[in-house]
């Protein structure tokens, strides 16, 4: 533990002695998008609200089940709109689920995951998307998204962090006899 950043430790915490996280970002949710058709980047919801719907179907974002910028996203709304209790997905994030199902309004669909987001964002049919730090650098580094397009995160963002863990299930590890 002695190794581990502060915020990363408190993320190994949560595998509670059954992984380790290897790991660890703060991740977003943060906005990316083409500086060419996006003059005035939305830095609240209710911007990027407006904005969808002056642009529809040029805000795209993939599944939350499938995407860490999709799940960034819905992770840290409830922080951004007020909601009572953040960590709570039931009851407590009324404005959220308002709030998402109002900006639905002006989606097309949601793709699977971030790679196919960022394959429509690159060719141009979107201008925009939701992203999180490594999504942000890693497709502009491989020519997937142009590297002139930008990333801007919203005014008064808790960041929601993220990490990966390596993990072996119980019983699945076994000692090989050598001969």
């Amino acid at each position: 533990m002695a190794n581990y950043q502060p915020a990363a430790a408190k993320m190994q915490e949560l595998a509670q002695d059954h992984g380790i996280a290897v790991t660890f970002m703060p991740a977003g949710p943060l906005m990316e998008y083409n500086p060419d058709k996006v003059k005035q980047v939305p830095t609240t919801p209710a911007e990027l609200l407006a904005w969808c719907k002056a642009n529809p179907n040029k805000l795209i974002y993939a599944r939350p089940a499938n995407s860490g910028p999709g799940r960034t996203f819905i992770m840290g709304l409830p922080y951004i709109l007020g909601d009572k209790n953040p960590k709570d997905p039931g009851q407590r994030l009324g404005k959220t689920w308002a709030y998402l199902k109002e900006l639905n309004s002006c989606i097309e669909y949601y793709p699977t995951g971030t790679g196919a987001v960022m394959k429509e964002l690159g060719e141009g049919s979107r201008d925009m998307t939701v992203t999180m730090t490594g999504w942000d650098i890693n497709p502009r580094v491989l020519g997937i998204v142009p590297k002139n397009y930008k990333v801007a995160p919203f005014k008064g963002m808790t960041w929601v962090n993220d990490a990966h863990y390596m993990v072996i299930p119980e019983g699945r590890c076994r000692r090989r006899r050598s001969r």
